[in-house]
């Protein structure tokens, strides 16, 4: 069982349940984050939202937890350090560029409350961007990226295959099976990056949603894939997110 939830959310506060969230419990899930510019940064960064995801892995050889978090250009990689506020009931974790806040509801379901930026921080995500809404998702054994997506609005397709981890996108028309040359890399199953082969050599970050989940509340009756897309040379996004659902 899951919670998703969004700092943006106005519903009621929910009851927590005061108990510390460990970083074993942790590896199952990964935070979605979509950001914003800030109004100062339009100019240079434009007015398209950028996707990160965070992630809580265990090193064995070492045995300590880490934070990698992935945008479509870049993963940074930091050790895990968490605090428990037992009057609160806030777990906090550390990533690159801030920390984010958990807690468990009166079930016992561990969500997400908000992100803060570090002081002084030269984070790209933290000085010229601001948080528009957070998303907690358990990770699944499924493996998405051997699959063709349609984008739910507009056009686009856009094809993986899993055997030489090659995609391709194809503006009107699915992509044919020899025509994938793009390559990826996978970061898990549910995550994945890759460069397209065009002129402009964009960067992009697929991210599979399961069915039940949805993107801000929508779409839960599907599994979707999340598409965001960066300039080469410029952190700056591409059009608005893809959002996609597969090609039965």
């Amino acid at each position: 069982m899951f919670t998703a939830c969004s700092k943006d959310d106005e519903t009621p506060q929910t009851e927590f349940i005061a108990s510390e969230i460990k970083p074993k419990e942790l590896e199952d899930f990964m935070i979605l984050e979509e950001y914003v510019p800030k109004p100062e940064f339009v100019n240079t960064r434009g007015n398209k939202s950028v996707l990160s995801v965070t992630r809580i892995l265990y090193d064995l050889n070492a045995n300590y937890h880490y934070v990698l978090s992935s945008d479509a250009k870049s993963t940074d990689q930091t050790t895990l350090m968490s605090t428990y506020n037992a009057t609160t009931g806030i777990t906090s974790i550390n990533t690159n560029f801030g920390f984010y806040d958990l807690t468990r509801d009166n079930t016992g379901q561990i969500i997400v409350l908000k992100s803060r930026n570090k002081e002084n921080s030269i984070d790209l995500l933290s000085t010229d961007y601001n948080s528009r809404h957070i998303q907690l998702l358990k990770i699944t054994q499924t493996y998405y990226y051997n699959s063709s997506y349609k984008r739910v609005i507009g056009n686009g397709y856009y094809r993986f295959r899993s055997y030489g981890l090659v995609w391709k996108y194809g503006e009107f028309v699915e992509p044919q099976y020899d025509e994938l040359n793009w390559s990826f890399t996978a970061m898990n199953n549910m995550v994945w990056r890759g460069k397209d082969g065009g002129s402009a050599q964009y960067r992009n970050l697929f991210v599979a949603i399961p069915k039940g989940n949805g993107w801000k509340g929508d779409y839960k009756d599907k599994d979707l894939l999340l598409v965001n897309t960066l300039e080469k040379d410029n952190y700056k996004a591409v059009g608005d997110f893809g959002i996609c659902t597969p090609i039965n």
